[in-house]
């Protein structure tokens, strides 16, 4: 089924899947080592499917933790960066 067989709503788009940590830092738009700090801090939005080998997210959760992320840098005064 196309979008426009659901009245032009991709209604799949929230299943999709980011599966391991490349794809998840690729989405973050950090390093994978950074991405690996950031879990393990608990500060990345993802799942550990089966005994924990596996991590996953969704690109939407990504995408928010990237948003806040940017609004918390952003009101962040220049004098407190350095």
């Amino acid at each position: 089924m196309t979008n426009s067989d659901h009245g032009g709503q991709d209604h799949d788009a929230g299943r999709e899947l980011l599966i391991g940590l490349d794809a998840i830092a690729r989405v973050a738009g950090v390093s994978v080592q950074v991405a690996r700090r950031l879990i393990e801090a608990g500060e990345l939005p993802v799942h550990k499917v089966g005994f924990g080998s596996v991590i996953c997210a969704t690109p939407s959760a990504i995408h928010g933790w990237r948003s806040q992320r940017k609004a918390r840098a952003a009101a962040i005064p220049a004098s407190e960066v350095s």
